[in-house]
């Protein structure tokens, strides 16, 4: 073999390396859900979720091969979280860290589940819990929980994991915005 054929040869194993490494990776979207939420004048800091998990695993296929995440699950659901505030019309800022804030509202939480798993070769199950609070100065005023389960029968395709899992956040805020913008227009 000469020296451009073992090159060549390198260059292959390395590449197939990387596909090989990418193909447990789920990359983490977010498209804002269709919620009709609107009319909140109030401002809200909204600091990031804490990641509660056991596992930073995001799933499992049938073949019990463990899924990943390329960013941070807990800046996507505090993102999707801080970008459906803001379309309801809130004056939402978004913080890493919890601190004394000059706004109406402090929404903090975690999450405690964010999985996606494969029953066999067409079933899916994604679940999803979230722990939120609303504090109004000093006072807490709304501790709430949030469960989120969604199965789907599809046939496997490479991106219907992330497609299910953005699915699944998208269902996280059409419960959770609808109960922050009550509470919030309720509490004043």
């Amino acid at each position: 073999m000469n020296r451009l054929n073992i090159v060549r040869l390198f260059i292959l194993i390395g590449m197939l390396t990387l596909m090989s490494c990418g193909r447990n990776t789920i990359v983490l979207r977010y498209n804002l859900a269709n919620i009709d939420v609107y009319g909140c004048k109030n401002s809200i800091s909204l600091v990031a979720l804490d990641d509660k998990r056991n596992s930073k695993a995001i799933g499992r296929s049938s073949k019990g091969i463990i899924f990943y995440t390329s960013s941070s699950v807990a800046e996507w659901i505090s993102r999707a979280l801080y970008q459906e505030l803001k379309k309801s019309g809130c004056k939402v800022d978004y913080h890493d860290k919890k601190y004394a804030f000059d706004t109406d509202y402090v929404i903090t939480g975690s999450f405690s589940e964010a999985y996606i798993k494969q029953g066999s070769l067409s079933e899916y199950l994604a679940t999803m819990k979230i722990n939120l609070e609303i504090t109004k100065g000093e006072k807490s005023t709304l501790k709430k929980s949030f469960f989120i389960k969604m199965t789907k029968k599809t046939l496997p395709s490479p991106g219907v994991n992330k497609k299910m899992l953005m699915q699944l956040l998208q269902g996280a805020m059409k419960e959770i915005i609808p109960v922050i913008s009550e509470h919030i227009k309720t509490n004043g």
